[in-house]
């Protein structure tokens, strides 16, 4: 059995903060850690530009589509002050999980960690995922052990953001790990919608540590709730281990 910290919700003296950035009670993401017996506490991006609110939470969700505008409509992740906090925060231990959407933080604060398929006709530059069924090659030993299985259904939603690879951050010597891939299908543009076009096999899941914290990437924003037990003990995992 893996062990999980505890949230607000939990008593005890090593109970960790949970923040989840979004302004959307049902988003998916919140509905998994709920099912998981956590109560995030909902922020929206500005909380981020505040170095003292993101110092209190052990551990920041970021769900596919967080709010993420500001009265100019600048994107939060583009704030340098966000960018900063979301590194320091991660200097101290602190663990981020960004997924689908979300991305758009990823590459602001680590723009060198992943490379993502960008399409100049999309109306969306990287969100251009087809919706599949994948099934995912799970690389990481101790997941595949804790799955009980080298392999797992994904189901991929519309307009997924597309990984093409990943690496080592320059400066940082930080080695991007891949522990899920599968093939990853572009959706282009046009109505009707023509057939999807096939990338090849690529990442579908990453990390990588950032001081003494840890970064998680899916490109995946989940499937459909109620989870399947395999889901849930992938999700304990790849953030709590």
């Amino acid at each position: 059995m893996l062990a999980i910290p505890g949230d607000p919700g939990v008593a005890g003296s090593g109970a960790k903060r949970i923040g989840a950035v979004t302004n959307d009670p049902d988003d998916l993401l919140v509905a998994y850690l709920k099912s998981l017996g956590f109560k995030p506490v909902l922020l929206d991006g500005v909380s981020l530009t505040n170095s003292s609110t993101v110092d209190s939470y052990d551990y920041l969700f970021f769900p596919s589509r967080p709010s993420d505008l500001d009265g100019s409509n600048v994107p939060y992740a583009q704030h340098a002050s966000v960018v900063n906090n979301l590194q320091s925060f991660l200097n101290r231990g602190s663990r981020i999980y960004f997924a689908d959407w979300s991305g758009d933080y990823l590459e602001s604060v680590f723009p060198d960690a992943v490379n993502f398929y960008d399409a100049p006709d999309a109306s969306a530059a990287s969100q251009v995922g087809a919706e599949a069924d994948v099934t995912a090659t799970v690389n990481d030993s101790s997941l595949a052990a804790l799955l009980g299985s080298s392999t797992l259904m994904l189901h991929l939603e519309p307009a997924y953001l597309l990984m093409l690879d990943t690496g080592v951050i320059p400066g940082t010597r930080a080695i991007v790990r891949t522990l899920l891939q599968g093939e990853r299908l572009f959706q282009p543009p046009g109505t009707p919608a023509p057939a999807p076009v096939s990338l090849g096999t690529g990442p579908l899941v990453v990390e990588f540590d950032h001081g003494a914290g840890r970064v998680t990437f899916s490109s995946a924003g989940g499937s459909l709730p109620p989870l399947t037990d395999e889901m849930k003990a992938l999700l304990r995992a790849i953030i709590f281990r």
